[in-house]
């Protein structure tokens, strides 16, 4: 196996030996083996018969805690029975992967949310909300570019990334209705990146727009590559919704978890 710190090391041949192998996702680094198909590892993207490009890891809170709130996560990879270990870094970690609003908070005031990136999810928030206008919207499904700097110029942002349990208390008065909703409980659908195939791919975050761009090709199949799959956002249910736990904190108290 040889290890290139990033592609211009690799176009240059100048191989990257360090016993401690830290990698920045930021300069495409380029791992060449022979003999051996990795591309079940979803961050490895492969180029060739031997070569793969290291793309960016999907950071989550527990790797970062883990390693010191450093912006990087272990990369497990093994070679003819024997086990080597990569530290993939990045420079941002995407706002959306922090459920918990607590957390998020103590992010923004230790890191003074320098690290934290939340502008790829409101420019999607901005481009979903343009689709859901009908006013924007033409016939042919097409946007009316004559009405869309009034529309942009009228967006609150504040208002449309208000917490779900905050925008149902302001629009169907949530507390009235506390009755209601016990009975049957409401689940969410959480998001994760994954690899799969093009046909089932029916959403794409941020994660998977940056390494959509960085796979090699023009269309899509081509940078699906042989086995036809990119990473897009799948989606599992979980009953621990905001709404529940506000139900569970007026019924229990501040003490349930």
């Amino acid at each position: 196996m040889k290890v290139y710190s990033d592609l211009f090391s690799y176009l240059n041949g100048d191989i990257y030996q360090e016993n401690n192998l830290k990698l920045s996702a930021k300069n495409r680094p380029i791992l060449v083996i022979e003999n051996e198909n990795l591309s079940t590892h979803k961050i490895l993207i492969k180029q060739n018969q031997s070569v793969y490009e290291v793309g960016f890891p999907y950071l989550q809170i527990a790797d970062i805690e883990h390693h010191d709130k450093e912006l990087m996560s272990p990369l497990l990879i093994e070679i003819e029975g024997k086990n080597y270990e990569f530290f993939i870094s990045d420079e941002i970690l995407d706002e959306g992967s922090i459920e918990d609003e607590t957390v998020l908070q103590t992010w923004q005031e230790e890191q003074e949310g320098k690290f934290l990136d939340n502008s790829v999810a409101l420019l999607m928030l901005v481009g979903t909300g343009c689709l859901g206008n009908q006013k924007l919207i033409k016939s042919n499904n097409l946007i009316n570019l004559n009405l869309l700097s009034e529309y942009l110029e009228k967006f609150d942002v504040k208002s449309a990334i208000l917490p779900l349990i905050i925008a149902l208390e302001k629009h169907y008065q949530l507390s009235r209705k506390l009755r209601q909703i016990t009975p049957k409980l409401r689940h969410q659908l959480r998001r994760k990146a994954e690899l799969m195939s093009i046909g089932h791919i029916q959403e794409m975050d941020n994660y998977c727009l940056r390494d959509y761009i960085r796979r090699p090709g023009n269309t899509p199949e081509e940078k699906a590559g042989a086995k036809q799959e990119l990473m897009g956002v799948q989606r599992y249910q979980d009953f621990n919704t905001l709404e529940n736990r506000f139900l569970a904190y007026n019924i229990y108290g501040p003490e349930v978890k």
